[in-house]
């Protein structure tokens, strides 16, 4: 599968004991917001290992990984996203981010548990529809949602692909 300006990439998981599905897409366009990332490291995390086991329940198809680090390739109009440390966001940027979007008004937000929130999108556990599409590790772009998310700046010096944790 060839991989165009237009097109991007994502492993599809399917469910337990089926193999992951390599599909090809339009690239995600940022909405008002939003920010679009090119994904370069993706690591899968002991909650990924349980959905792929069937432990633990998500809607499929999805793309599994919140676990990412990658550069902004498109910003969206509307709010101009900041990241965490209060920077604009600017493309080229190397970020990562938490697991979850979440509104920030709610009320397990408002008592800072954004994890639990009650409109939460949890990056990588989302199915593979409408905007949330793009939203987990194992694809070539990932979608960075609106809201109280705010990326964080890879710090200086990380490596491009940095150490992933030795296997169990």
């Amino acid at each position: 599968m060839k991989v165009d300006q237009q097109t991007g990439q994502a492993l599809l998981f399917d469910g337990p004991d089926k193999p992951l599905r390599l599909v090809e897409q339009r690239r995600p366009q940022p909405g008002p917001g939003e920010l679009v990332v090119r994904v370069e490291a993706a690591t899968l995390c002991g909650s990924d290992l349980h959905t792929m086991g069937g432990k633990r329940k998500v809607e499929t198809p999805t793309v599994l990984g919140h676990e990412t680090i990658g550069r902004i390739e498109a910003i969206g109009p509307g709010p101009f996203p900041c990241l965490y440390d209060g920077t604009p966001a600017k493309i080229g940027d190397r970020v990562t981010w938490a697991v979850v979007a979440h509104c920030g008004s709610c009320r397990f937000c408002s008592r800072d548990l954004p994890q639990k929130c009650e409109r939460a999108i949890k990056y990588g556990h989302e199915p593979f529809v409408d905007r949330r599409m793009w939203t987990g590790g194992l694809a070539t772009s990932h979608r960075a949602l609106p809201w109280s998310d705010c990326p964080n700046h890879c710090p200086p010096g990380w490596p491009p692909r940095p150490p992933a944790p030795p296997p169990p």
